[in-house]
Order: C-alpha cells, then structure tokens, then sequence
C-alpha cells in the first residue's frame, strides 16, 4: 500500500508531461493588409487662355469706354476679373470660373455698346478714305488703298457673323490704311510741286538772262 501514491503520482507525473507536450502552440497572428497609398491628384492647370481671353475684352470696354452702356455688368465683370488675378497659380479651378463668368459679363458689355463703336468706326473709315479719295491716292498708292477696302468689307463680314472685336480690329486697320495712302500720295505731289516750283524758277531765271543779254546787245549797236 505504501507502493500505491509513489505509483499513481508516476502516472499523474507523466500524464502531465505527455500532455505539455501534445498541447499544439499557438496560430500566429494574421499579417494586416497593406494599406493602399492614395494617388497625388492631379495638378489643374492654370487658366491661362481665359485670362487672356477676359484681359481681352476687358481692353476693348476700357478702350472704347463702353462701361456706361452695361454698368452693372462692367462692375461685376472688373470684380469677377480681380478674383481670377488672387486665385491663379493658387487655385485654378476657382480663377478659371470667375475667368469664364467675367467673360461672359464683359461680352454682355460689349454686345450694348457695339452699336454706338460701329458707327463711330464706320464713320471714322468713311472720312479718311474721302481724305485718300480727294487726292486720288488709288492711282499712285492702289496697293495700299484697296487693302483698306477689303479691310473695310471684312469688317462688314465680321459685324454679319456677330464677331464684335474682329469687326472693330478691321475698322480700324481700313482707317489706317486710307490715311496711310493719302500721306503717301500727299508726300509724292508735295515733291512734284516742289521739283515743279524749282524748274519754273529755273526758266525764269533764264529768261531774266536772255533778257539781259538782248540789253547789252542793244546797247552796243
């Protein structure tokens, strides 16, 4: 009987150790996900070509002083046009709207007051080539003259379509033109009188000559 706990704790003992040692280990912790690196944005690109297009037509209504035809529109059009200028370079898609909506209200400008610059221009182109025509600078100066009347037919061609700036552009270069042949032409007959004027001086002093020679001759006999 004494045998009998040494036995029982033997088996206890190694019941123990043979279940530390069937005892599985551990699973191992599962590896996270990677995170997925969100792609940089897009740079926006500048505006630049609606800028260009609003300092544009902001030009034409400063220049021919066509605010007081749209008022309301020109100031918020010169307000929308100031935003775009701070958000360029910084924010592009905030300066490309204010961009397109100044645009849009300087175009509503100048479609009120082009009536009053077309016939301002139309009259402007009128005077000079009745200047060139009171010379008839077509006969030495045709090169130039009738590229200021296709000029002016283009800026006819221009006003049908509805292209305002265009329309004003070939106003102005007919005008040009007209007043350049009348100049050339004017200079060309100033110098003809002049050589005229020198050649008649010329005879006439001849003359005076001729005249005394006869005297002296006269006197002699």
């Amino acid at each position: 009987m004494k045998h009998i706990p040494k036995l029982v704790l033997s088996i206890i003992a190694l019941a123990v150790v043979v279940s530390c040692a069937s005892a599985p280990e551990p699973a191992p912790e599962p590896t996270p996900p990677p995170v997925a690196t969100a792609p940089a944005p897009p740079a926006v690109p500048r505006p630049d070509a609606e800028q260009a297009r609003a300092r544009e037509l902001r030009d034409v209504v400063l220049e021919y002083e066509l605010s007081q035809f749209a008022s309301q529109e020109f100031q918020e059009a010169e307000a929308l046009f100031a935003a775009g200028e701070a958000a360029i370079g910084r924010d592009n898609d905030a300066a490309r709207l204010s961009y397109e909506q100044a645009i849009a209200r300087y175009t509503t400008v100048i479609e009120r007051g082009v009536t009053s610059v077309v016939t301002r221009k139309r009259s402007e182109v009128q005077q000079a080539r009745q200047q060139a025509d009171s010379i008839r600078s077509r006969v030495t100066q045709q090169q130039t003259y009738d590229r200021a009347v296709a000029e002016a037919e283009t800026a006819e061609a221009h006003l049908t379509g509805e292209r305002f700036l265009e329309a004003v552009a070939s106003f102005d270069q007919a005008r040009d033109g007209f007043l350049s042949a009348y100049r050339s032409a004017n200079e060309l007959r100033e110098r003809a009188r002049r050589a005229i004027d020198s050649a008649d001086a010329a005879i006439s002093g001849s003359e005076r000559d001729i005249t005394d020679l006869e005297s002296d001759l006269q006197a002699e006999e």
